[in-house]
């Protein structure tokens, strides 16, 4: 079995995809990765009929199913598209000078994301996403942030972005002691 993995937005090549050929009657799985130009090869698989699964880190998996027969070259080409990029705070209300703690997946494997608090942008740090594109981390809103509407936004290197609303109410006066 061969074929090639595409960017179905642009038709680039999609190196690094996790390629499976599970049998769908009993038999053996095969696994195998993208090469740099997308293209993939599974030797010797046992004719029948296989479903054929594709996954990389911020894209959507892909399944496809094909006959396998002797003696004849099977073609699995598939494109795929990014996923959705999905945020999600542990509350939606802080003070200022507090934390909150947030989850985001869907963004590429290993990519460093910059974390931002808008009306006015103010970086809140840069967090990195893991093999499968998740990232968790806490971010500290300024104290020095202005009450009201604002937005967490996330901003990864592939350009992929996401954000949610948060409500920021004052901290409350430092009381004086003597």
């Amino acid at each position: 079995v061969r074929g090639s993995v595409v960017i179905a937005a642009s038709g680039a090549a999609l190196p690094g995809v996790a390629v499976v050929a599970e049998p769908t009657q009993p038999g053996v799985r095969q696994e195998t990765v993208t090469q740099a130009n997308g293209a993939f090869h599974l030797r010797e698989l046992a004719p029948g009929q296989y479903t054929f699964t594709f996954s990389l880190a911020g894209f959507e998996t892909v399944t496809r199913t094909a006959q396998v027969r002797i003696g004849l070259t099977t073609t699995v080409d598939v494109e795929m598209s990014l996923s959705n990029v999905s945020l999600r705070l542990d509350r939606q209300t802080v003070t200022a000078g507090e934390s909150l703690q947030l989850d985001a997946e869907g963004f590429l494997g290993k990519e460093q994301v910059e974390v931002e608090l808008h009306s006015t942008p103010v970086s809140l740090g840069t967090l990195a996403a893991d093999d499968a594109g998740a990232l968790s981390g806490t971010i500290a809103v300024p104290s020095d942030t202005t009450p009201g509407s604002h937005e967490v936004v996330l901003i990864g290197e592939s350009g992929r972005t996401a954000s949610i609303t948060v409500t920021v109410v004052a901290a409350p006066p430092l009381v004086a002691t003597g």
